[in-house]
């Protein structure tokens, strides 16, 4: 079963997004306490993130984006803010969608439906802290540089990472 995580404050349409997803099929872990809302999403460990923008303490925006320097994702921002420049930056941020509340249920779903597909044949990832490993291809991320790793380099390091 695929896991969603919705990170939004206002707590009735928190509600309402999780009664729409779980009707869907979906688990559902809802975040509302936003003291330290990236280690609960990590810790979660989800297929898809739900995430607003309008936060309290840290914003969507920056949550965004170091889930995705953490190689985290698919994330959906649904989000009040319908100007271009704040749909351009989340994009940038490395959001994988954008939708603007009031959003139908249907639009909702299918959006999140094309991401999880898409998602389904990316790369692994396991996440070290400081450094991935991408467990298919035996790719070592460290920042923004790749390091080509040899099956057994690969075995050894998923070895280390996963004890």
């Amino acid at each position: 079963m695929e896991k969603i995580v919705i990170v939004e404050d206002d707590v009735f349409l928190r509600e309402e997004l999780q009664d729409i997803l779980e009707k869907e099929g979906y688990s559902i872990e809802c975040i509302s306490s936003f003291d330290t809302p990236v280690e609960d999403i990590v810790s979660a460990s989800p297929s898809l993130i739900l995430l607003d923008l309008n936060l309290p303490k840290l914003s969507g925006f920056d949550i965004c984006h170091v889930l995705k320097a953490r190689g985290i994702g698919p994330i959906l921002v649904l989000t009040s803010r319908n100007q271009l420049r704040d749909e351009l930056h989340a994009l940038d941020l490395g959001a994988d969608d954008y939708l603007t509340k009031p959003c139908h249920p249907k639009r909702l779903i299918a959006r999140i439906q094309k991401l999880l597909h898409l998602y389904e044949n990316m790369r692994a990832l396991l996440d070290a802290g400081d450094f991935q490993i991408d467990e298919k291809a035996n790719i070592l991320y460290v920042g923004k540089n790749s390091i080509s790793l040899s099956e057994n380099e690969g075995i050894i390091m998923k070895a280390l990472v996963t004890s």
